[in-house]
């Protein structure tokens, strides 16, 4: 899920990201899921309560200034290998 996101359009009234050059054999998206109010990664996209990684609870429309959560397989793990940069035109994902 290592890649550039591009904004595609919006989910929840914030930016909707899709990862173009990831690695995975899945399409990646990166969007804001408001029940829990945080900012997913996943393969499922805009509305999926599935992912395997997610934000702590923000209502910035900046997903890089949130902590990163990767699911383990058993539970929530927080982690500090996420690093996400914003620019004018992408995304970019490091370390997931």
């Amino acid at each position: 899920m290592h890649g550039a996101y591009f904004a595609i359009g919006e989910c929840e009234g914030k930016t909707l990201y899709e990862c173009l050059d990831c690695s995975s054999s899945y399409t990646q998206y990166l969007y804001y899921y408001a029940p829990y109010g945080d900012w997913r990664i996943s393969s499922n996209g805009c509305g999926s309560e599935y992912a395997w990684y997610q934000s702590s609870e923000t209502t910035s429309d900046d997903p890089s200034s949130a902590q990163w959560w990767e699911w383990s397989g058993s539970e929530w793990v927080e982690t500090s290998t996420i690093s996400l940069v914003l620019s004018e035109c992408q995304l970019t994902a490091d370390g997931i």
